[in-house]
């Protein structure tokens, strides 16, 4: 298993692009989702989000988490669709817990 995880006024968009979903999941809920490709809807994985609001979450922003299949092709098809998203970026070593 991989953890990824996405902070900031972003999150919320990315989440929704990435399971093809309009409605966010129950805030701080496990939910099993369909992760896609935004830009093909071709599905990469079929993993748990969870969805934690801010000022609630480990960040104090808005994220998620998708804990998604570790194997190589997944985290990376899983990584590349989240870097075509508008307002995201790699985190830099350590940013999460600054």
């Amino acid at each position: 298993m991989a953890v990824i995880r996405t902070s900031g006024s972003a999150s919320g968009a990315a989440l929704r692009s990435l399971t093809g979903q309009q409605e966010l999941p129950w805030p701080r809920a496990v939910t099993l989702r369909r992760i896609h490709d935004p830009s093909s809807m071709e599905t990469l994985d079929r993993g748990l989000v969870i969805w934690f609001p801010g000022p609630h979450s480990f960040t104090g922003e808005d994220c998620s988490e998708l804990h998604v299949h570790g194997g190589p092709a997944v985290v990376g098809s899983v990584l590349q669709a989240l870097g075509l998203l508008p307002g995201l970026c790699p985190a830099n070593p350590g940013e999460f817990t600054k």
